[in-house]
């Protein structure tokens, strides 16, 4: 599943480096953040699940598909006006902790989630 997650600024945008540490501590050690040219890549460790993989196998399922790709990430792309959390054909876990994410990072700066 690949999702964009907008947050909205009212105020001030955070800066760069604040956003960075709120990632870091935010993941732990459960995935490694770097910068790579306009945007914070989080790779997170482990390999793609899906929960239903046991319980319904009726053709290609989306662990199928994770395994192709075979890595985990989100994308946290600061704008001007907005944070974009994206994630690209990730499986369950990872769109949750994203979703997690935005939640923690709109409620701490006072952004508004569209479409929330």
């Amino acid at each position: 599943m690949s999702c964009d997650r907008i947050i909205d600024w009212p105020r001030v945008k955070p800066k760069n480096e604040d956003i960075a540490l709120l990632l870091r501590d935010y993941f732990g050690e459960a995935g490694t953040v770097h910068w790579d040219r306009d945007r914070w890549i989080v790779s997170l460790h482990g390999k793609p699940s899906c929960p239903f993989k046991r319980l319904s196998p009726s053709g290609k399922s989306i662990q199928e598909v994770m395994d192709e790709a075979g890595e985990r990430w989100i994308e946290v792309w600061p704008s001007d006006n907005c944070l974009y959390v994206m994630t690209r054909n990730q499986d369950h876990y990872t769109n949750d902790l994203a979703a997690g994410l935005v939640g923690v990072i709109s409620r701490y700066w006072g952004g508004k989630v569209q479409g929330a």
